[in-house]
């Protein structure tokens, strides 16, 4: 039997205001803020699965999501950040594009970014048919002995272990 070697939390940011002309510097609406202090408390809550490196798009709504959810980790427990433009509204070839620099001695990743790039990103390392509402995320584990960026050109080969949806 494999054993798991990598983890991917796929994280849709929580809602959005429609307060911005800028769809790029959208905040997050007060439900957002629930949502996202909501699914980090259940990411945390999960020990296998906090994240050593985290990767978030640079539009206002990620990063919002990110800072909330950051804020329930203990002090010591803060794992390695980018902020990546790259992630603005794109999916699965620009994760597998970052991929390529993420060093092998992070094992357990979470990415916030957008949709329809996460759910179709879901759909295309598990086969599973799955539409990521504001705030939820999908863990997803890999069991072969390969580096980042050639495990998620494995597609189809990642299992879907659960769906997170925040309460609110």
């Amino acid at each position: 039997m494999n054993s798991i070697k990598k983890k991917i939390i796929l994280l849709r940011h929580a809602e959005s205001s429609f307060s911005s002309s800028s769809d790029f510097m959208r905040p997050l609406s007060d439900v957002g803020k629930i949502q996202a202090a909501s699914v980090g408390g259940m990411i945390f809550s999960k020990n296998d699965w906090k994240p050593d490196l985290v990767i978030v798009s640079e539009a206002l709504r990620t990063r919002e999501t990110w800072s909330i959810i950051s804020s329930k980790l203990a002090l010591g427990n803060t794992p390695k950040l980018i902020i990546t433009k790259t992630f603005y509204h794109r999916g699965w070839e620009e994760i597998v594009y970052q991929a390529g620099f993420i060093e092998e001695k992070y094992k357990n990743l979470l990415l916030i970014g957008h949709n329809p790039g996460w759910s179709n990103s879901v759909s295309i390392l598990s086969k599973a048919d799955i539409f990521l509402e504001p705030a939820s995320a999908a863990l997803l584990s890999y069991s072969k002995n390969t580096d980042w960026q050639n495990a998620l050109l494995d597609r189809g080969n990642w299992g879907l272990e659960e769906l997170l949806i925040s309460s609110h």
